[in-house]
């Protein structure tokens, strides 16, 4: 686990990434590059089920200055990494 506020763990045949909504997630963050590199590395034919979660909902609107980031940086993540199985790491 890292204390920067983001882990990644494995549970059996799960892949589990857990990010911290509040924290810079976007394009060239630390905690963007953590995910990228955290997806490219998990073997699909090892561990067929990956779960990207944040303690926040990935997509919901506030009144504060930090919801309009989060949920545009969200939205990037998951265009990065379609749900799809066709993103770049079949998330």
């Amino acid at each position: 686990m890292q204390d920067e506020g983001w882990y990644q763990l494995l549970h059996g045949n799960v892949a589990i990434f857990m990010l911290g909504t509040e924290m810079e997630m976007g394009p060239g963050s630390d905690q963007y590059l953590f995910l990228e590199q955290g997806l490219a590395g998990v073997n699909r034919s090892v561990t067929p089920w990956v779960l990207v979660l944040g303690h926040r909902p990935s997509y919901y609107v506030d009144d504060s200055d930090k919801g309009g980031a989060i949920d545009a940086n969200s939205e990037q993540i998951a265009s990065a990494h379609s749900s799809r199985r066709s993103g770049a790491h079949s998330v």
